[in-house]
């Protein structure tokens, strides 16, 4: 009975999804959980990251902290960073700037790439939008959210959200591409209601005049 409890709670907190099919029903999922996430108003989230090959040795791990803005918009790109041993990246809805640690190199482009933005959780939840077609299921205490191309010229082969099943925040995103390599984001803290300072969001003075600047925008 107590496994059971979990999802008896989420049926009735949600039991309107559910009368729609899987695939509206996940799409429903992601945009609540996408709600629920600019509705925090400033998130920080720890996190590890691997990579793993077809054969699910691990290849590369990293760990680093992500900061997420605040914003009412759904339309403006959003303002964040992110911090890892391999690199940094500062985003404030403009501009981004990405620092390679070891070759001491800033990189700057424009923030409505889609090349940038995929560093957000905001991204992959609203892939949908986008060339794929989702499915969920509820298991072992989460929602897992499967989303899958709908043709060929896209960057993932699936991708698996798993989210919270009481809060529907993301705790895990799998990223899967035709090489058969796996890239696992585990979200291991959550803070919400943060407050920042716009600095966060810049690529610090100094290290614009120590690495070298690549501009990729022009």
């Amino acid at each position: 009975m107590k496994k059971l409890l979990p999802l008896l709670f989420f049926v009735l907190s949600h039991a309107n999804l559910f009368a729609d099919d899987s695939k509206d029903f996940a799409i429903k999922l992601l945009d609540k959980a996408v709600e629920n996430l600019m509705a925090d108003a400033g998130v920080q989230m720890e996190f590890s990251y691997s990579v793993c090959d077809g054969n699910g040795d691990v290849q590369f791990t990293d760990e680093g902290t992500f900061l997420m803005d605040s914003c009412a918009d759904e339309n403006k790109l959003q303002r964040y960073s992110l911090k890892m041993n391999e690199m940094q990246v500062w985003c404030d809805g403009e501009l981004q700037w990405t620092y390679m640690t070891q070759s001491n190199e800033v990189y700057v482009t424009k923030a409505n790439s889609n090349e940038m933005q995929n560093l957000s959780p905001l991204y992959f939840m609203q892939l949908y939008k986008n060339g794929y077609t989702c499915s969920a299921e509820a298991r072992s205490g989460n929602m897992e959210v499967t989303l899958r191309p709908q043709q060929e010229t896209v960057d993932f082969d699936e991708v698996l959200i798993i989210l919270d099943m009481k809060t529907l925040r993301p705790k895990r995103i799998y990223l899967y591409t035709n090489v058969s390599d796996c890239a696992k984001i585990s979200i291991n803290g959550y803070k919400r209601e943060c407050k920042f300072e716009n600095s966060q969001f810049v690529c610090p003075a100094e290290l614009l005049k120590s690495a070298e600047v690549i501009n990729m925008y022009d």
